[in-house]
């Protein structure tokens, strides 16, 4: 084990030791993953900014004066208005 430390060491860079180890334990997480992990992150976050980039409320996500009592639901409105800013300048980009 300490000769292919030492080989390891002077055949890579550091850059290229963290890319290999890292590579390596992103490979162990796919085989022992138990499998899909969560929907909201699309349906609560990407979903909602891409429609107030695209001009209308889905889901009635926001609260409006047809529905005052409405509250934001899912992730803080913080993480939403991130991605609608990414949206807005990809929007531009196109």
């Amino acid at each position: 084990m300490k000769q292919l430390t030492i080989w390891f060491k002077t055949n890579y860079t550091p850059l290229q030791q963290l890319l290999i180890v890292g590579f390596i334990v992103r490979l162990f997480s796919v085989f022992f993953s138990k499998g899909f992990g969560w929907h909201d992150d699309h349906f609560l976050i990407i979903e909602a900014a891409q429609s107030w980039v695209d001009g209308f409320d889905y889901n009635d996500w926001l609260p409006s004066d047809s529905h005052p009592e409405r509250q934001a639901q899912g992730h803080p409105l913080l993480y939403v208005g991130i991605n609608y800013v990414f949206f807005i300048f990809l929007n531009l980009l196109v």
